[in-house]
C-alpha cells in the first residue's frame, strides 16, 4: 500500500517560520528592478545591502540583527548591467552573509529569476538564513577556476543553514547542484517544490550535499531534475540526508547512477514516495555508503522506476553498502526487462551489499534475471516479506521472484509465490541460486508457490533450516525443499496480494492452509505487525492468520438497582487494536468505543452486552453482558396494623409494608429519630399520653418515601 501522507507543494503565502529578535529591521523591497542606483527606490540587491551591512542602502531602511526582507508580489530579474562576480552582492548572483528571513508574498506570485547570469542565491556565510515564499529560478553557475565548465550550486549555494519554506526551485543549471547545494552547513526543505534542475556535467540535479553538510527534505516534491549521478538528490561522503514526508518523481540519472536519490553517506527515508525516475544503476535509489555510513528507508514506496541504458541494475533499489528497509513496497519497478536489453539484474532490488529487508512487499517489478531481487554479493537478511508477481512482463531469464549470485541470503518467514522466470532450462519461477558449488540462500519457516512458469526453484537448492513449505499446483518439479525438518509439501492456499491489514500489502491463508500452525521460532510479529503465534505455533510464511476470537471484559458500569436513567460501561479486550459492538437490551449490536453513555432509560430491567472483534476481523461470540435495574421511582409505604386512637398497650405492634418488594424500613416515633426496622415493629414501653409512629421505606435502587406512613395514637391507664 502507499504510504499516507500529503506532500506540500509552494502555492501560496509561506508562512514566516520564526520570529525576528525585537531589534531586528524589516526592510521592504519596493521596485523589481535589479539596481544600485540612488533613485530613492529599495531593489531586492539593495535591501540585501542593506541587512548584510546593517546600514541604510539608497531608499532601504537600515539593517540592524537579523533582518526581514519583505519581497512582495512580481518578478525580479537580474539586470545584465550587473552581470560580475563577487561576494558582496553589488553584482552576479545575490550574496547573503549575514542572519535574515527573505519573505516573499507566495512562490506563485513572487519570482526572483537570475535570467541565466548567474546563480541566484549565495549563502557565503555560516549563517542561519530562511527563504519564504519565493521562485528561485534561471540560475546559471558560475565557471569555477582551472577551466571546468560549469560551476557549482545554481539555485542556491549554501554553506550556512538555510531553510527552504514553500518555496519553487526550478530550471537551475550547474556542474553540480543545479538547484541547491549545500557545502558543510545545513539546508531545511520544507513544503516546497524542486524540479526542472540539472546538474548535468557531474552530480546532484535537484539538491546536493557534500562536504559534512546536511540536507533535510520535508513534505516537499523533488521532480524532474537530472544530473550524471542523483538526478533529484545527490548525498556525498561524511553527509546526511534526510526525506520524511515527500515525494521524489521522475528525475533522471543520466550517467547510470541514483535517478531519484544517490548517497554515500547517512540516508533516511521516511514515508516517501519514489517513482518513476529513471538511471543504469539504482534508478529510484543507489546507496554508496561505507560503514559506519547506512541507509534507512522506512514506509516508502518505490514504484515505476526504470533502469535504462547499459548497465541495468537495481530498477527499483541498487544497495552497494549498509542498509535497512523496513514497512516498504517495491512494485512495477524494471531493470532490462525487455528482449535484447542486456544484463538486466533486480527489477526491485539489486543487493551488493549488507541489506535487512523486514515486513516489506516487492511485487510486479520485471528483469531479465532476479525480477523481484537479485543477490549479487554480500549479505542479506529478509524477514516477513512478500514476494510476488514477479517477471510477468520479462524476457527470459532466471529468478522471478530471487536470483541468487553470490553472497549469503537468509530468508525467514517469506512468502514467495505467483513469480515467473522463461529461462529455456525451465527451472527458477520462484527462486534461482545461481552459486556453483554451495547454496547462497538458506529459509526457515518460507512459502515457495505456485511459480507461473519453471517451477519453483532452479540452480542449487535452499539450504533448509526448517519448517519451509513447497508446492506447485501443476506438480513440484523443482521442489525448493526435500522432505524432513518439519518441511512441508501441501497447498498454503494463498489469498490475492492485497490489503490485510498493516503498512504493506500481504497474501493471506485460510484456516485450511497448510501453513497453519506449521512453522517454529518465528519473529514476534508478522509483516503487518500481527503478533505471532496466534495458534499453538508460528503459520509458515509472511502472514499470521488470527483465527482466534478475542475475550470481551466489562471493566465498569452499573449492575443491580440504581436510582439514575444514564449508565457509562467501560470496557477492553485482550486483544490491542481491537473494536466493539454494544447492544442494549434487545437492539441490534452496533459500533461502540469505550466508555459507551446511555440516556433517557426506562424504568425496569436493562442488559448492556459488548463484544470485540481483533484486527482479524474474528468476533468474540461470547459477549460480556452487564444486567441492571432502573428504578428512579420512591416507595408507598403503608401502616398495615396497629393500633389509632385510645390504647392501653405501652407496648403497642405496628405492621407495615411496601408497594414495591425487597425494600427496607426505617422507624420513628414521635419526634424522635428515624431507625432501621423490619415488619412487625414493636416500640419500647411508652409513657401515658399521645405519640405518633412514623414509618418509610427505602427500595433496592435507594429511593426513600418522601411521605412517610404515621399512624397516631394515645396510651391510656
Amino acid at each position: 500500500m502507499p504510504p499516507r501522507w500529503t506532500v506540500g507543494v509552494a502555492t501560496g503565502v509561506a508562512v514566516l517560520l520564526a520570529c525576528s529578535p525585537a531589534h531586528a529591521a524589516t526592510i521592504t523591497v519596493n521596485t523589481t528592478a535589479d539596481e544600485l542606483a540612488t533613485d530613492g527606490n529599495c531593489s531586492l540587491r539593495e535591501a540585501l545591502q542593506a541587512a548584510n551591512t546593517d546600514t541604510a542602502i539608497d531608499g532601504c531602511a537600515k539593517g540592524s540583527g537579523a533582518d526581514t526582507v519583505v519581497v512582495p508580489a512580481g518578478s525580479y530579474d537580474f539586470s545584465a548591467a550587473l552581470a560580475g562576480s563577487e561576494d558582496n552582492g553589488l553584482q552576479g548572483d545575490l550574496d547573503i552573509k549575514t542572519p535574515m528571513t527573505i519573505q516573499g508574498a507566495g512562490a506563485v506570485t513572487t519570482t526572483v529569476d537570475a535570467e541565466r547570469l548567474d546563480r541566484v542565491f549565495d549563502v557565503v556565510a555560516n549563517v542561519p538564513v530562511t527563504i519564504a515564499g519565493l521562485t528561485i529560478r534561471g540560475g546559471n553557475a558560475p565557471p569555477l577556476l582551472m577551466g571546468t565548465p560549469m560551476g557549482v550550486g545554481a539555485g542556491i549555494q549554501n554553506i550556512g543553514n538555510l531553510t527552504l519554506s514553500g518555496d519553487i526551485v526550478t530550471d537551475n543549471d550547474a556542474f553540480q547542484g543545479g538547484g541547491v547545494l549545500t557545502t558543510g552547513g545545513s539546508v531545511t526543505v520544507r513544503n516546497s517544490t524542486i524540479s526542472h534542475n540539472h546538474g548535468d556535467g557531474n552530480i546532484g540535479g535537484g539538491v546536493l550535499a557534500q562536504s559534512g553538510g546536511t540536507a533535510s527534505v520535508t513534505g516537499s516534491l523533488i521532480a524532474d531534475n537530472t544530473a550524471q549521478e542523483g538526478g533529484g538528490v545527490w548525498i556525498g561522503t561524511g553527509s546526511s540526508g534526510i526525506v520524511t514526508q515527500s515525494s521524489v518523481d521522475g528525475n533522471t540519472g543520466s550517467a547510470n547512477d541514483g535517478g531519484g536519490i544517490y548517497s554515500q553517506g547517512d540516508l533516511t527515508v521516511t514515508d516517501v514516495t519514489v517513482s518513476g525516475n529513471t538511471a543504469g544503476f539504482g534508478a529510484g535509489i543507489e546507496n554508496a555508503a561505507t560503514s559506519p555510513a547506512m541507509a534507512t528507508l522506512t514506509r516508502v514506496l518505490v514504484t515505476g522506476n526504470s533502469a535504462t541504458g547499459t548497465v541495468l541494475k537495481g530498477g527499483g533499489v541498487f544497495n552497494d553498502g549498509p542498509m535497512t528497509i523496513d514497512e516498504s513496497t517495491f512494485s512495477g519497478n524494471t531493470a532490462g526487462s525487455s528482449a535484447g536489453s542486456g544484463s538486466g539484474l533486480g527489477g526491485g532490488i539489486f543487493n551488493d551489499s549488507t541489506l535487512t529487508l523486514t515486513r516489506s512487499t516487492i511485487a510486479g517489478n520485471n528483469a531479465l534475471n532476479g525480477d523481484g531481487f537479485f543477490m549479487a554479493t554480500g549479505q542479506a537478511t529478509l524477514e516477513n516479506v512478500t514476494i510476488t508477481g514477479n517477471g510477468q512482463s520479462s524476457a527470459k531469464g532466471r529468478g522471478g521472484g530471487i536470483f541468487s549470485d553470490g553472497g549469503s541470503l537468509s530468508l525467514a518467514n517469506v512468502t514467495v509465490a505467483g513469480n515467473e522466470a522463461s529461462f529455456s532450462a525451465g527451472d527458477g519461477g520462484n527462486l534461482y541460486d545461481g552459486n556453483s558449488t554451495t547454496p547462497g540462500v538458506n529459509a526457515k519457516d518460507t512459502i515457495t508457490a505456485n511459480a507461473l512458469t519453471s517451477g519453483n526453484c532452479g540452480g542449487l537448492a535452499p539450504t533448509s533450516l526448517g519448517n519451509n513449505l513447497s508446492f506447485d499446483s501443476g506438480g513440484d518439479t523443482h521442489p525448493c525443499f526435500s522432505a524432513g525438518g518439519g518441511n512441508v509439501f501441501t497447498d498454503p492456499q494463498l489469498g490475492s496480494l492485497q490489503d490485510n491489514g498493516g503498512p504493506t500489502q500481504t497474501m493471506a491463508i485460510p484456516q485450511t492452509s497448510a501453513a497453519l500452525d506449521a512453522g517454529a521460532g518465528c519473529p514476534a510479529t508478522d509483516q503487518r505487525l500481527f503478533q505471532r503465534p496466534q495458534g499453538p505455533a508460528c503459520d509458515i510464511g509472511a502472514f499470521e492468520l488470527d483465527y482466534i476470537p478475542p475475550q470481551t471484559t466489562i471493566t465498569s458500569g452499573p449492575s443491580g438497582f440504581r436510582r439514575s436513567t444514564s449508565a457509562q460501561f467501560s470496557f477492553t479486550s485482550n486483544e490491542a487494536a481491537s473494536t466493539f459492538q454494544c447492544r442494549l437490551d434487545s437492539a441490534t449490536f452496533t459500533s461502540c468505543a469505550t466508555p459507551t453513555n446511555y440516556k433517557g432509560l426506562g424504568q425496569g430491567p436493562h442488559t448492556f452486552r459488548v463484544r470485540a472483534i481483533d484486527p482479524s476481523g474474528n468476533v468474540d461470540p461470547t459477549p460480556a453482558a452487564r444486567s441492571f435495574n432502573v428504578d428512579s421511582h420512591a416507595p408507598q409505604t403503608t401502616i398495615t396494623s396497629g393500633p389509632s386512637g385510645k390504647t392501653h398497650n405501652r407496648r403497642p405492634t405496628f405492621k407495615f409494608r411496601s408497594s414495591e418488594s425487597a425494600s427496607t424500613f426505617r422507624c420513628a416515633l414521635d419526634a424522635g429519630p428515624y431507625r432501621t426496622c423490619s415488619s412487625p415493629h414493636k416500640t419500647a414501653k411508652l409513657g401515658l399520653g399521645p405519640h405518633v409512629f412514623h414509618v418509610r421505606a427505602r427500595d433496592r435502587a435507594g429511593n426513600l418515601d418522601a411521605t412517610p406512613a404515621s399512624r397516631s395514637f394515645n396510651v391510656v391507664p
